[in-house]
């Protein structure tokens, strides 16, 4: 789902709301600056290829975008 943002997001939260065991995956546009958004919405997986493939530094990006999964994760659980 790589309508727009906000769009995209409005319709993960659906997804999620609906199917809350399934996978849901988003794929375009997810960087460092917006895949807090997706994770927030209740994307668990995440594509994120040209944001790692066009950085100066691929390794960093990665590190960056699982921190920011797993501090989702770790938020999400503790407020069930």
């Amino acid at each position: 789902m790589s309508i727009n943002k906000t769009c995209s997001t409005v319709q993960v939260r659906e997804l999620r709301k609906a199917y809350p065991h399934l996978d849901i995956g988003v794929d375009g546009g997810v960087g460092p600056s917006s895949i807090h958004h997706c994770a927030e919405a209740g994307a668990n997986m995440i594509v994120s290829g040209s944001a790692i493939m066009r950085s100066n530094n691929p390794c960093k990006v990665i590190s960056d975008l699982r921190g920011v999964v797993q501090e989702v994760i770790q938020q999400t659980s503790l407020e069930r």
